[in-house]
């Protein structure tokens, strides 16, 4: 909602009229700036990291401070065994900067083993707080035992994401299911974005074009707890392993977007997978998702699906419980292709906020699921319609009490 603030800058003709003082000329009449207002600006190639780590294991980051960078902060790539306590970052309160990293502050990539963010603070991202994820890898060429794989998003290229032993699964991109596995008997690199793996079977009858592959191999378990996240433009966390899954105890603070995003894409940035076991319990979610209007759904489980199978899912036993949610408006959990998915014992407050307009998007949104519990919830807000929205699903997917605080809306 904000962007016209910024495409107003972006066609405008700026000069230096003197240190920290620049002219802008253009059509700024819907822009309704004012003394005081902040605008922050970046060139988006991400030039900087300040801590890359790959190919490595067991590391503890420890009392680490970070107040300035032009790109990521902590960079993790397939490295096993990751500890990070006692971060902090956040601009110094002296340097007039409010950002502090212009990408996301930690990022694993086909990482492994345990990786856990404890006592940390996140204030000051233009991208995640933390995002951890695999890569899909699309398969373009195929011979008997032999693919040929490449890194599909353009920043990402020159790794050997894959070695001997490790497992894949061939994913159709339109409906992020698996559909067979194999085991790499030898991985070698054909150029900076290309690889050719040699399995230990014949390539599935059923590779099709744009058909992606995973290692489900190099998948992590995680353990996120007692941390702070504030001022990002974007999410708290993003996770999608299919390992098990534990965020407890953080507090999430007027994220831009999601507080917790659970995806899995093959079209567009290639992050992968599926989840098999989160459990997000005893957090505080605080206002989040103003720039996410009109979807401001605290939490999101948004896989990026073309097509729906029947009685296939690609997310399954998500447990939301025991957390506190105080909302401006009224959406509360958004949920596709997920199967399992719990929304127990939760506390919900929250009242229309003078700064943004009302949203018309249901409390809850659930598309694609099953067996789907809304239980033992605390619903205290002042907004009239509390709605559970069904698309592509029967209600007798859906279990909820009490029954007279909700209205269901089903579209199959």
């Amino acid at each position: 909602m904000y962007y016209g603030k910024y495409k107003a800058f972006e066609e405008s003709n700026v000069i230096e009229l003197a240190p920290n003082t620049l002219k802008f000329t253009g059509d700024f009449s819907n822009t309704k700036l004012q003394a005081g207002d902040i605008l922050s600006f970046r060139d988006v190639y991400r030039d900087y990291v300040g801590i890359l780590n790959h190919y490595s294991q067991n590391i503890f980051l420890k009392n680490i401070q970070m107040h300035y960078m032009h790109g990521m902060g902590v960079v993790s790539q397939f490295s096993k065994n990751i500890h990070i306590a006692n971060f902090k970052g956040k601009p110094r309160e002296d340097s007039g900067r409010t950002i502090a990293a212009f990408a996301d502050f930690l990022h694993f990539s086909g990482c492994y083993g345990n990786i856990t963010v404890e006592n940390s603070l996140f204030s000051g991202s233009h991208d995640d707080d933390i995002n951890i994820h695999g890569t899909h890898l699309g398969v373009v060429e195929s011979k008997e035992n032999t693919i040929k794989v490449r890194f599909m998003h353009h920043q990402t290229w020159n790794l050997m994401a894959f070695e001997t032993g490790d497992s894949i699964g061939f994913v159709n991109n339109k409906t992020l299911l698996v559909y067979s596995v194999a085991k790499i008997k030898k991985a070698a690199k054909i150029n900076s974005r290309e690889l050719e793996l040699t399995l230990d079977r014949r390539v599935p009858e059923t590779l099709k074009e744009g058909h992606v592959v995973e290692n489900i191999t190099k998948t992590p378990t995680v353990l996120i707890r007692n941390n702070r996240f504030e001022h990002t433009n974007t999410r708290g966390v993003l996770v999608t392993t299919r390992e098990k899954v534990l965020i407890e105890k953080n507090t999430f603070f007027r994220t831009g977007m999601h507080a917790i995003l659970i995806a899995d894409d093959a079209n567009s940035w290639y992050e992968s997978g599926p989840v098999k076991d989160v459990t997000i319990r005893e957090n505080k979610f605080v206002e989040c998702g103003y720039n996410s209007f009109p979807n401001t759904y605290p939490i999101a489980i948004m896989p990026e699906i073309q097509t729906f199978v029947k009685n296939n899912y690609v997310h399954s036993n998500i447990n939301i419980s025991d957390n506190n949610f105080t909302l401006f408006g009224p959406p509360l959990l958004f949920a596709r292709s997920t199967e399992n998915l719990k929304f127990e014992n939760n506390t919900v407050r929250g009242k229309q906020s003078k700064n943004f307009p009302f949203s018309d998007k249901p409390m809850f949104f659930l598309e694609h699921c099953a067996n789907v519990d809304i239980k033992s919830n605390t619903i205290k807000t002042q907004f009239s319609q509390k709605r559970i929205k069904l698309e592509d699903m029967n209600e007798n997917q859906l279990r909820y009490n009490p029954k007279k605080v909700y209205t269901v809306i089903n579209k199959l």
